[in-house]
Formats: structure tokens, sequence, C-alpha cells
């Protein structure tokens, strides 16, 4: 049994609870810029019945543009490169693909490239640490 057979199954979740989440936000129409005044930094979006710059006001630089670096659409986009990047290691790691090789003709299946791929979801579950499941095992 491979230290990632319990790992892969909880990522996939945690992506697609995240992909869920950003589905029902693009969904409620969110959206999000940050305007910039001379010394007024404030977050404009939201929803049609949610003004979030008459709710919560000028926010610090810093806040307002974390917020709009996780639009919906940003967060989906990032949801499929980290499905992306787990479909390749499922790939990688399948022993029935032997001879699977690259574009560029390069062998993925061999030993170290399977070795790698390991060390990159692993470094890519480090993403959701923070959410319940994550086991200490799993980190690189």
């Amino acid at each position: 049994m491979s230290d990632t057979d319990d790992l892969l199954p909880w990522l996939r979740a945690q992506i697609a609870g995240t992909e869920r989440s950003a589905i029902e936000a693009l969904g409620a129409g969110a959206t999000w810029v940050v305007r910039y005044d001379d010394e007024d930094h404030s977050l404009i979006g939201g929803t049609p019945d949610f003004d979030v710059a008459e709710t919560i006001g000028n926010l610090a630089d810093l806040f307002a543009a974390h917020i709009v670096r996780h639009d919906p659409r940003a967060v989906l986009a990032q949801c499929e490169a980290h499905t992306a990047i787990l479909d390749l290691y499922d790939l990688v790691i399948d022993r029935a693909s032997i001879d699977l090789k690259d574009d560029d003709g390069v062998l993925l299946t061999h030993p170290i490239a399977r070795r790698r791929m390991r060390d990159v979801v692993k470094r890519l579950a480090l993403t959701y640490q923070h959410c319940p499941g994550y086991q200490e095992a799993w980190r690189p």
C-alpha cells in the first residue's frame, strides 16, 4: 500500500468541494474588482443583492487584492489545474502503461518519474493541509 493511497481520494474530494463553492459563487453572479483611488483601496463586487463595497466599506489593499485573487473564475481554473496534476499522477503511476511516453519521448513510467510525481502530489496536498482529514504522514 502506497503512502498516497488515502491521499488521492481525500485530495480529489477537497478539490471537488472547492470547485462546488466556486460554482455556487459564480452562479450567484459574484465578480470582484479592486478600485484604487489616490489613498483609497476598496473592493467592489458581490451579487445583485449584496454590494460588498457598501457593506464592508474601504478595505486595506492587502485584503481587497486577496479577495479578488479568489474570484470564483480564478478558483475554478486552479481546481482544473489541480485535477489535471492528479490525472497525470494516475497516468504515471498506472503500472499497466509501462511504456507510456510523453510528446517528447520521455518515459513517464520510469521509477524516478513515479517518485517525482508522488512528491508533486504531496506538495499539492499542502494547499489543503488546513482542511479536516489531512494527515501529517502525507507531508513531503
